[in-house]
């Protein structure tokens, strides 16, 4: 793991929950928080806040991971509009910036893009995902780690490799890779089948 959060960090980098997340944020006293500590609250606010609609809730991360995945799957066609749709992401998720932040900011940055890909994976156990046919066969649960890691390889390491980002996108693909070796560590075999084949 590139980063691991302070022990009072921990519970808000491991709950899922939108919700939840808030309130571990909120009985933090402001008095007490220092620049990194309001880079988090920042960067919360930035994921979940939907500018035109307040009371909507939303997760700005996981639909970037989402459109960066439909981007990577589409890039070949004709007037894809690939770069323009990373260079959309790039801008949400601070990766023209990375460079520039203090190393406790990256680290924060990371633990973000590792809880958002944890979101995402989550529901990749669902009963739903990994469907064939149609929709009728069930995908059996090495079919669904199977998907799962081409989605997290696709909308990282993918993006970053057909698009010249590898370097302005390294610390986004350390996060999604590290979770989803958190996910399930057997993903570590078929993530790195995919790097000698695609990569």
């Amino acid at each position: 793991m590139r980063f691991e959060p302070d022990s009072e960090w921990a519970a808000f980098y491991e709950e899922l929950e939108p919700q939840k997340r808030g309130q571990i944020l909120q009985a933090l006293r402001p008095e007490l928080l220092d620049e990194t500590d309001r880079f988090r609250k920042q960067l919360f606010l930035e994921r979940y806040r939907d500018k035109k609609h307040p009371d909507r809730e939303v997760d700005n991360y996981l639909w970037h991971y989402l459109f960066l995945l439909e981007a990577y799957r589409n890039r070949l066609t004709l007037f894809s509009g690939f770069s323009r749709d990373v260079k959309r992401s790039a801008a949400a998720l601070h990766w023209e910036e990375i460079e520039t932040l203090p190393e406790a900011q990256q680290a924060a940055l990371y633990l973000e893009f590792r809880n958002a890909a944890s979101r995402y994976l989550d529901c990749c156990r669902s009963d739903q995902y990994g469907r064939t046919l149609f929709g009728l066969r069930r995908g059996s649960d090495r079919e669904k780690l199977e998907r799962a890691t081409q989605d997290i390889w696709r909308m990282s390491r993918g993006v970053a490799i057909s698009s010249g980002r590898e370097e302005q996108m390294r610390l986004f693909c350390d996060a999604l890779y590290d979770a989803l070796l958190l996910f399930d560590p057997d993903a570590k075999e078929i993530y790195e089948k995919l790097e000698q084949k695609k990569g």
